[in-house]
């Protein structure tokens, strides 16, 4: 569970026969969105400190989501 929020700039841009400019403006915060979840996971080791992991969640994400998942190399030190 937690909150989580996004900033992203906003500018304009205009082209011309010199070229192209663009005008930028500081990124403005989106308001704070609550996120919760629960997932599952598994490891799968080719050798002792190699292997693949994946893991599936479901809630309420961000971007409207309700699933994501996750997959990857796991290295152990």
């Amino acid at each position: 569970m937690g909150l989580v929020s996004e900033k992203y700039p906003t500018g304009t841009g205009e082209i011309h026969e010199m070229g192209f400019s663009y005008q930028y403006t500081e990124g403005i915060w989106d308001k704070p969105e609550f996120e919760a979840g629960l997932g599952a996971g598994m490891n799968y080791y080719f050798t002792k400190h190699i292997g693949v992991f994946a893991e599936l969640m479901g809630g309420k994400f961000h971007y409207k989501q309700y699933f994501k998942w996750k997959a990857g190399v796991v290295v152990k030190f």
